[in-house]
């Protein structure tokens, strides 16, 4: 039963659920850029697949959400990032840029829930994809950092930090 759910709310919160999806959706295709036998780097596969799955669980924690508070959800298509990859650090510096934006919808949505005095809203959003998502920024930066740092071999960096990974 819907009690003290914000219509702004609910529309914030369907934005993320397609967020989180198109995210996954676009993960997913990236996973497999580096499954290609051309590629063939099988950690940086490994960690978008897990990237991928973690969207998706977040989209379902979302749609979840919305049922236990009253809320209801309209999925839009799915629309993924459509160009050419290059390479791993290409990759990755999308990444880095998307987590941001991501990260940013969520602090507007965060917002949203404090402006109507929705502290439930606020503290989910805060706990489930603020935090997490800062501390997967970070470890984005990092490898990109560690990557460039080959400035004479890139591709010994992109081989050591998918071991890595």
């Amino acid at each position: 039963i819907k009690h003290k759910f914000h219509y702004n709310s609910i529309m914030q919160l369907n934005g993320r659920i397609n967020d989180s999806l198109c995210s996954s959706y676009t993960y997913l295709t990236l996973a497999f850029f580096f499954d290609r036998a051309d590629v063939a780097l099988p950690g940086f596969h490994k960690f978008l697949m897990e990237a991928s799955n973690k969207e998706k669980e977040n989209a379902i924690k979302l749609m979840k959400y919305m049922n236990k508070r009253g809320g209801w959800f309209k999925l839009r298509r799915i629309v993924a990032e459509e160009r050419e990859w290059k390479n791993g650090l290409d990759v990755l510096k999308f990444m880095l840029e998307h987590e941001k934006f991501m990260n940013a919808n969520f602090l507007y949505t965060h917002q949203v829930a404090n402006s109507v005095g929705d502290g439930h809203l606020t503290y989910f959003v805060e706990e489930e994809f603020l935090e997490p998502r800062v501390e997967f920024i970070k470890k984005l930066a990092n490898y990109i950092s560690n990557l460039k740092s080959f400035t004479t071999d890139y591709n010994l960096g992109e081989y050591i930090l998918d071991d890595e990974l």
